[in-house]
């Protein structure tokens, strides 16, 4: 497991003229894809950001949440327009338009294959899409308000939600039976993320903590406490050691899974609202249209000064 000595900030641009609630990074690290409220994604060349983005124009009202493809070929975003699209990376196209909620989707997110995709919505439903089917084949019912985030088990066995009334949901992808409720938090659930070892997940929420649970039990494994406002996004480490949280509290604060520490902070100039992880580097974005790189350094790695 990699041995960090501090988080540091490294660069920043403006991307979008309005809020970008989600961003993320291809599996390679070379590019990256942020979702705005300027009902546009942009396609960024990490190693080149001084060059233009994409634009990928299509949604007719604001972009909640975008995810890319294990082998990157395709993009997923969700809007409150109600549909997600599918988007060719390589011909910087839409492929298709997936309509089946009756109000705003919140979150979409990719299975670890690529195979599947769920989204969630303000109509209380998850939806199960296999990738380039315009046709859901599973509704999962079970949540009494609006479901704000979602996530796939590593081993494709679940799909994992959170919802406005601060309860989770674990779900079979095969039966859409939910095997699984929490009520974990006094707000609503605003971000969740799976272990890699598929042992535990986190949770973020409006109440302003993170909690770990654990995934076969469903019990709580502690609360992380640390922000002075609500949690925005979470996001897991490739090695499960660390967590990164980014709030409405314009902080960024990276959590050692095993002890519930909080180890470093950084207050970017804007409130905060979704991230990304590539390796050491962190991507945040924030609600006047910034994305902001910040950088573990290894313990290993002082730039031989």
């Amino acid at each position: 497991m990699t041995e960090y000595q501090r988080l540091e900030f490294s660069r920043s641009i403006s991307s979008h003229a309005a809020p970008v609630p989600s961003c993320a990074i291809s599996r390679d690290g070379q590019w990256l894809v942020s979702a705005s409220f300027d009902k546009t994604l942009k396609i960024w060349d990490i190693q080149n950001l001084e060059t233009p983005p994409t634009v990928l124009a299509g949604h007719t009202d604001f972009i909640s949440q975008c995810a890319i493809s294990p082998d990157g070929k395709w993009i997923v975003s969700g809007s409150y327009d109600k549909s997600l699209r599918i988007w060719n990376k390589e011909m910087r196209q839409e492929q298709m338009t997936l309509t089946g909620h009756s109000s705003w989707v919140n979150t979409c997110a990719i299975s670890p294959d690529g195979a599947y995709i769920v989204s969630g919505s303000l109509d209380c439903t998850l939806r199960l899409w296999k990738m380039l089917s315009a046709n859901s084949y599973l509704t999962l019912i079970g949540h009494k308000a609006g479901v704000k985030c979602c996530a796939f088990s590593p081993d494709k066995r679940y799909a994992i939600s959170g919802g406005t009334m601060g309860r989770i949901f674990f779900w079979d992808i095969d039966t859409g039976k939910d095997v699984q409720m929490i009520v974990g938090h006094s707000a609503a659930v605003t971000d969740c993320a799976v272990s890699p070892d598929n042992c535990w997940i986190v949770t973020g929420s409006r109440d302003q903590s993170l909690k770990i649970w654990d995934t076969e039990s469903g019990q709580l494994k502690m609360s992380l406490i640390g922000h002075t406002a609500g949690v925005t996004s979470c996001r897991v480490t490739p090695d499960g050691r660390w967590i990164v949280s980014t709030g409405r509290d314009k902080e960024v604060k990276v959590w050692n899974s095993e002890t519930g520490k909080c180890h470093w902070t950084f207050n970017c100039d804007e409130l905060l609202l979704g991230c990304a992880i590539s390796g050491d580097d962190i991507v945040t974005s924030g609600s006047r249209g910034g994305l902001f790189w910040l950088r573990l350094v290894p313990k290993d790695n002082d730039y031989g000064l």
